[in-house]
């Protein structure tokens, strides 16, 4: 055990201390560096209820959920440490508040509250980095604010969490097996050839012609990550009927078409036929037993480079980048910081692609307690409250 680790252990309540992920380090060092107002990487989660539901049970069911999964009884210490730790803390009690609003202005002050919530930032030493708000509206209408710091969750979890917490708001903790702990991915990256992966991404920039900066086109203070802003496009069932046709007979994958049509994008952009941009990847190995329903941070956002040319047909450029990108799979778990030290740049890209299915919906027999059983309600539907899961820290080093 290393000096930093054990001076971490010290002090009362410690249950465990572990390594950061590779993005981890990443957020952090955004935490820190943007110490002041709104942190872009607060992420909220909304569910909307219709009916009575008892607040000390989903109160319960929270806490449950808290001492259920290490993850997220976390705090992180970099204060005379060669890299941060995250402490996992024994005893930590959920901030839970419950508010009733009433009166013809309820559903703006609740808006109101809820921004508040995605306003107040954590502070990263002290767990839990996560709070839950119950807003009870005029009509029998609820809403269970869930606000959690991004270091802790990626999008996979949170539909696994709401299916834990209604679980243990309906039956208690009993009904849930014991949990797949963090610390296993933890293990399983520390098992990985750095060096491999370091060397297949040189391979990638090779030559590289320098950063893709689409902020070039506007005014950015260096170093500066932006306020949070969403423009949303749908497509039609027709659409996304065709996409999906034309995916299947070529064999690609969405996120690869998506990763093409983005390179074109930014190469049209800026006038450029070399082009690198950040991709999120989900970061849950198969090797680890029942990771599909572990909750944690798993994703890592790493470059993918991509060259064109207008003579090119598309589906050999998709073609193209479908291979790079198998190639590189086995390589996926580096850290985006030592990428770009290998190569020479503090900043190489400023866009990212990620692609998430983090809708849940509820099994058509779950309905929301009272304190006398179950009541007719409709089941709870969640939706996320604006865009809250920025792609990754796109080109910053966790080190400065």
């Amino acid at each position: 055990m290393s000096q930093s680790t054990t001076s971490a252990r010290a002090g009362g309540g410690v249950e465990d201390v572990l390594p950061l992920t590779p993005l981890q380090e990443g957020l952090l060092f955004h935490a820190l560096y943007e110490g002041e107002g709104p942190d872009v990487y607060t992420v909220q989660l909304v569910v909307e209820m219709t009916g009575p539901v008892d607040a000390a049970a989903l109160r319960r069911a929270g806490q449950a959920l808290l001492d259920r999964h290490a993850a997220l009884r976390v705090g992180f210490r970099h204060h005379g440490l060669d890299r941060p730790l995250a402490v996992v803390r024994r005893d930590v009690r959920l901030p839970f508040r419950e508010i009733e609003l009433d009166g013809p202005d309820a559903e703006r002050r609740c808006t109101d509250l809820m921004a508040a919530q995605r306003r107040a930032r954590f502070a990263m030493h002290r767990a839990p980095l996560v709070r839950m708000l119950l807003v009870r509206t005029p009509g029998g209408r609820s809403r269970l604010v869930l606000t959690v710091h991004h270091i802790l969750l990626d999008g996979w979890s949170y539909p696994v969490l709401l299916e834990e917490l209604f679980t243990l708001y309906e039956a208690g903790p009993g009904a849930l097996g014991p949990p797949v702990p963090f610390r296993e991915h933890l293990a399983w990256l520390a098992r990985q050839d750095t060096d491999a992966a370091l060397a297949a991404y040189d391979a990638v920039l090779h030559e590289n012609p320098g950063p893709t900066l689409l902020s070039r086109l506007g005014r950015r203070v260096p170093g500066a990550v932006p306020a949070p802003a969403t423009e949303t496009v749908e497509l039609t069932d027709e659409e996304t009927a065709r996409l999906d046709a034309v995916v299947r007979r070529h064999g690609w994958t969405t996120n690869t078409a998506l990763r093409a049509c983005w390179a074109l994008v930014l190469g049209v952009a800026l006038g450029r036929r070399d082009v690198t941009f950040g991709a999120t990847t989900s970061g849950r190995p198969a090797e680890i037993p029942g990771v599909e329903r572990m909750v944690g941070l798993f994703i890592n956002t790493l470059p993918v480079r991509v060259r064109w040319s207008w003579g090119e047909p598309f589906h050999d450029l998709v073609d193209r980048v479908q291979a790079e990108q198998t190639g590189l799979l086995t390589h996926q778990h580096v850290a985006l910081s030592d990428v770009l030290e290998r190569a020479g740049t503090g900043e190489l890209f400023d866009t990212s692609t990620c692609s998430r299915t983090t809708r849940w919906t509820p099994t058509p027999r779950r309905r929301c307690r009272t304190g006398s059983g179950s009541s007719t309600s409709r089941p709870p539907t969640p939706r996320t409250t604006r865009s809250a899961w920025p792609a990754c820290p796109a080109s910053a080093s966790p080190t400065g």
